[in-house]
């Protein structure tokens, strides 16, 4: 298998965490079954009236299998332990509470090096999607098009991610794990994906907003009839400089005591001026 062509292996481990998945789709179905006959799986009513049998139920399997997102996957995969592990480790750290609650999956299977594999590799699947996720979804939300392209892209993505990381839970073993692992690409991609953009969040976000505004700053300043002085330009700059910064940490916290009200008045001052901003600010 391990010198099989890399579609055919591709094309078999895909097909393989499918059957290994339907086992767990059964059981659990059944006893959904048994809750619901006996009762156990009321769940009240819906705003129609309309009873729910929902209580007891531990997979949702047609959202689990067209998840866009890991995240979304492992919310409707074994739903009662999801729950139990949101409430006893995810809710209770300040930080570092995925990969906390990953840990904590892989000791409530078992001891096996594979469960630890796999579950590690979900908390490096999970942090690089949320920020592969913050910087490209917006870009695909021109259309029902791009939209539905954007849905397909992350759908494969999802799947292929969820089968290739699922396979060690199934080889137990860490030999195995490891021949299968003898070559991490998902992993290192989701590293160096989420490197790369939390480089362009606390680095370019600024720098280009910071450059854009010099340019239309002194654009804007020789064609004012009012003189504005340099120093309240260069204090206006820093001052949004410092906030774009703040903005690409998330926090705000850490903005400077800069004199806002004089930045207020200039841009006011800008604003209210004579001079057409159709003609002369740079195109962003």
């Amino acid at each position: 298998m391990l010198s099989a062509p890399f579609w055919y292996r591709f094309i078999y481990m895909n097909i393989s965490a499918l059957c290994q998945r339907s086992k767990y789709y059964l059981a659990w179905q059944i006893a959904d079954l048994v809750c619901n006959a006996s009762g156990l799986g009321f769940n009240g009513y819906d705003e129609n009236g309309k009873a729910k049998w929902n209580l007891c139920t531990n997979v949702n399997i047609i959202q689990l299998e067209t998840s866009t997102s890991i995240k979304h996957f492992i919310d409707n995969w074994n739903i009662s332990t999801q729950r139990w592990i949101r409430a006893v480790a995810y809710e209770r750290l300040p930080k570092g509470r995925t990969l906390a609650a990953f840990v904590l999956s892989a000791m409530w299977h078992g001891f096996y090096p594979g469960y630890y594999c796999t579950f590690v590799s979900g908390a490096i699947f999970v942090y690089a999607g949320r920020v592969i996720r913050q910087y490209v979804r917006p870009i695909f939300q021109i259309n029902d098009y791009t939209k539905s392209l954007y849905a397909l892209i992350t759908w494969i993505g999802t799947i292929a991610s969820i089968n290739y990381m699922a396979l060690p839970f199934v080889l137990l073993g860490l030999k195995h794990s490891l021949q299968f692992y003898s070559l991490p690409c998902l992993e290192i991609m989701s590293l160096i994906s989420r490197h790369y953009f939390d480089l362009i969040k606390k680095d370019l976000f600024f720098d280009e907003i910071t450059k854009l505004i010099l340019e239309n700053l002194e654009k804007i300043s020789t064609n004012l009839d009012t003189q504005i002085s340099n120093e309240k330009i260069l204090k206006t700059i820093k001052f949004i400089e410092e906030f774009a910064r703040c903005l690409a940490t998330s926090d705000l916290r850490q903005m400077n005591s800069i004199d806002l009200n004089d930045c207020c008045k200039l841009w006011y001052s800008l604003l209210n001026s004579k001079f057409s901003s159709e003609n002369h600010l740079v195109n962003v």
